[in-house]
């Protein structure tokens, strides 16, 4: 085998190679998510989707996600605390690991949502919405 044969790169493009990028198997549900309605185009032909992607607008409204290992909530106020980082760095959504709450439920303002294990205080994930 020759070192040429070698493809490390499965998609995209490779280093210096020009044109349009791949576009994925789901494109026409990327579109619907992106611009709110479907795309007409169904054709492979490159030509075709190239043209139906330059239309993409991309909507105003940006959601933030990110995630938080928090290693425990299982003291007071580490919850409020939390809070307060999701505004401080502006996240729409937080997924958080390692909350060490038993059971599953959420809060009763409906921000937090929570599973974790039915008897220890171990293990256990979270969201902050």
């Amino acid at each position: 085998m020759k070192v040429n044969d070698l493809n490390p790169y499965r998609l995209g493009r490779r280093p210096g190679q020009q044109g349009p990028r791949p576009l994925s198997g789901d494109q026409g549900r990327v579109e619907k998510l992106v611009t709110g309605k479907a795309s007409n185009t169904k054709n492979s032909n490159t030509n075709n989707t190239v043209a139906s992607t330059n239309e993409i607008r991309l909507r105003k409204e940006i959601l933030t996600i990110g995630t938080w290992n928090v290693r425990t909530l299982w003291e007071a106020g580490k919850l409020d605390l939390l809070r307060h980082e999701l505004k401080r760095f502006r996240y729409d959504i937080i997924g958080v690991s390692e909350t060490r709450w038993t059971g599953k439920g959420e809060t009763a303002t409906g921000d937090f949502i929570w599973s974790g294990e039915e008897n220890i205080h171990a293990n256990g994930v979270g969201f902050l919405l």
